[in-house]
């Protein structure tokens, strides 16, 4: 069984890497780690967390992407180059 202390840990960095400062961060870490919304401005808080949240996921599968994409470039542009070397290594000896 996991500990509240490291739920709470856990909640409030991932608060805090979204942005998230102040009473609004002490709000959110309250409102995660288990007492949910209480109020109209403790659903408003929630559902700016959770926008920001999917706006940061979308970002690092993006950048991953991105990432896998710069890979492949340089994996093929790394076989055309042997290819040609091995074609070019006879007339070279």
């Amino acid at each position: 069984m996991a500990n509240s202390n490291s739920s709470e840990a856990f909640h409030d960095r991932e608060v805090q890497d979204l942005g998230f400062v102040g009473p609004d961060r002490y709000d959110l870490v309250r409102i995660l780690g288990g007492g949910g919304p209480s109020s109209d401005r403790d659903s408003y808080l929630l559902e700016e967390y959770e926008r920001r949240d999917a706006l940061a996921q979308k970002w690092y599968y993006e950048d991953k992407a991105a990432g896998m994409r710069r890979n492949l470039t340089a994996l093929v542009v790394l076989g055309a180059l042997l290819i040609a070397a091995s074609f070019l290594l006879p007339y070279l000896f």
